[in-house]
């Protein structure tokens, strides 16, 4: 990021904020689309809250929890948070999208938090990757970070002129993968924008940044 660019997402963290709207979908292994509190949603009628349970080909599988507005965060700090596990050899792929509001020319800080664990043989992978678009699971790769037991922390600021969003808003998908040959693994994955207060801060560190940088120069 250049010195520039560093200033502007400074000034940008301390007037950002976002708004989400209630459309929380989500997919298992590519197949049909699980609504909030549709007929396949074990949570019941909890509004910005997916539970499912269910088996692949040779193993089981623990959605215990797909959280978005208004079950998880606010209308002001978009939060989606998904705890997954796996039991038995086989591969689970969960995307989990949901709808956002926010002023699109702006650099918005992503802030994710993957961590994953357990016995899983063989190919055992755990990954995380982040999406955006204009429509539910959008394509557009912000980040992607895989390993056999991968814990990561980072914050991503984007550009979101650079996605040529529709006015009305984006979709952020987050895609989490387990894949082994036997024994159990899992995975918690969140990802948010910060509240007004916490973006405020950062903003006003990118800011310094910026602005020592260029005393520098």
């Amino acid at each position: 990021m250049n010195i520039k660019k560093l200033i502007f997402a400074g000034i940008a963290g301390l007037v950002l904020s976002t708004a989400a709207n209630a459309s929380l979908v989500m997919s298992i292994n590519g197949g049909a689309t699980i609504a909030d509190n549709s007929a396949l949603d074990e949570s019941g009628t909890a509004d910005g809250l997916i539970t499912v349970t269910g088996s692949i080909t040779g193993a089981s599988f623990d959605l215990s929890l797909a959280s978005s507005y208004p079950e998880n965060g606010s209308i002001d700090n978009p939060n989606m948070h998904m705890t997954l596990a796996l039991v038995g050899g086989g591969s689970l792929n969960v995307r989990m999208s949901d709808y956002f509001i926010g002023p699109l020319s702006s650099y918005v800080p992503f802030l994710t938090n993957f961590s994953g664990s357990g016995t899983g043989t063989g190919t055992s992978v755990n990954s995380y990757s982040l999406y955006i678009g204009t429509s539910a699971f959008g394509n557009d790769l912000i980040e992607v970070i895989s390993g056999a037991s991968y814990n990561e922390i980072s914050t991503t600021v984007v550009d979101m002129e650079s996605f040529d969003l529709a006015a009305s808003g984006y979709y952020l998908t987050m895609e989490a993968t387990l894949s082994q040959t036997s024994g159990s693994s899992s995975a918690d994955y969140n990802v948010e924008v910060p509240e007004p207060a916490s973006l405020a801060l950062l903003g006003l560190g990118l800011l310094g940044m910026g602005v020592a940088r260029r005393r520098r120069v």
